[in-house]
């Protein structure tokens, strides 16, 4: 122990903390894939756009944590759309 203020890694102090973050991530993600493939909503993207997401989302998979945000973002953009839709589709409006 040189130096007791040299930066270190954060995790190794809260592990803990930091394995519980990550597991509830993964459920996150794992119930936001399901709900997609449930309801189908992939299907309303154009070929182009879903080339777009692949090229720019897959390299991110090794940084996680930029890849869950941006998978978590898209899959938010595709549900509000989809109940934007499906109540412009009933005759609902939305204020």
């Amino acid at each position: 122990m040189k130096d007791w203020y040299v930066l270190k890694d954060p995790r190794q102090f809260y592990y803990g903390a930091y394995t519980q973050t990550r597991a509830k991530q993964q459920e996150i993600l794992e119930s936001n894939f399901t709900l997609v493939e449930k309801h189908d909503l992939l299907r309303n993207i154009s070929e182009e756009i879903l080339n777009k997401v692949t090229k720019l989302l897959l390299p991110l998979y090794c940084k996680q944590d930029i890849f869950i945000f941006y998978i978590q973002w898209l899959i938010f953009l595709l549900i509000g759309n989809t109940m934007k839709n499906t109540m412009l589709r009933k005759g609902l409006t939305i204020f």
